[in-house]
């Protein structure tokens, strides 16, 4: 395969691409932009599994929302006792300070699902055509010109992600997106992707259990 097309998918898939790239969280799992915590609250119902779902998309977004506004005891919150936070290029661990420095910002899109994401891509896709303040050609990039190349953008998320985060089917993922504000250590308008993992503290309840955070390097 040519290496101008391998660069052209990996960075659809990225953007979309965290995929960084393309995942629907499968099973019970909300597939929506960026929205308020409240938004997201889950629904009285008497099946678990759907309540479980809703409970982790409640986290996920929370959990978004207090990254863009550096909100530490939000961040906190959500995150578990044993929580992993580890940078996107490297295999040193982070910590919360320097991960709240690189991941501040507007908040473009958060969604939960149950490993494998199906829909990853298609979802962040979405997120980018509705985000009028992140530079057209970056928006470009991050959305797959035909249906062919969403199929292949979004089985590329499903890889990614369980690459990243070692995730098994029917674990609690997600993905967030955030467009970074101007930092001393980050520039202005750059992507920053956030991929979590659930840590179920009790029964159909969730806390975010492992991050990871940063750029990824959209170069061949």
């Amino acid at each position: 395969m040519k290496t101008g097309l391998k660069t052209k998918r990996l960075r659809m898939v990225l953007a979309v691409g965290w995929v960084i790239w393309g995942g629907a969280w499968a099973g019970a799992q909300a597939t929506q932009p960026a929205a308020s915590p409240a938004a997201a609250s889950p629904a009285a119902t008497e099946d678990p599994a759907i309540a479980s779902a809703a409970r982790w998309q409640a986290t996920v977004q929370s959990f978004a929302a207090a990254l863009a506004s550096g909100d530490r005891a939000e961040i906190q919150k959500r995150l578990s006792d044993s929580a992993v936070l580890r940078p996107l290029r490297s295999r040193e661990a982070g910590d919360l300070p320097r991960m709240m420095v690189g991941v501040r910002g507007m908040l473009i899109g958060a969604h939960a699902y149950s490993h494998p994401p199906m829909v990853m891509a298609a979802d962040l896709a979405a997120d980018f055509k509705n985000a009028e303040a992140v530079p057209d050609d970056t928006r470009r990039r991050m959305v797959p010109a035909d249906e062919s190349e969403m199929k292949r953008a979004n089985a590329t998320a499903v890889q990614w992600l369980t690459d990243v985060l070692k995730a098994s089917n029917g674990e609690k993922v997600g993905v967030i997106v955030i467009w970074t504000s101007a930092l001393p250590t980050v520039s202005a308008g750059e992507m920053t992707f956030v991929l979590v993992k659930g840590a179920e503290i009790s029964p159909g309840e969730w806390r975010i259990g492992h991050v990871v955070y940063g750029y990824p390097n959209l170069n061949p």
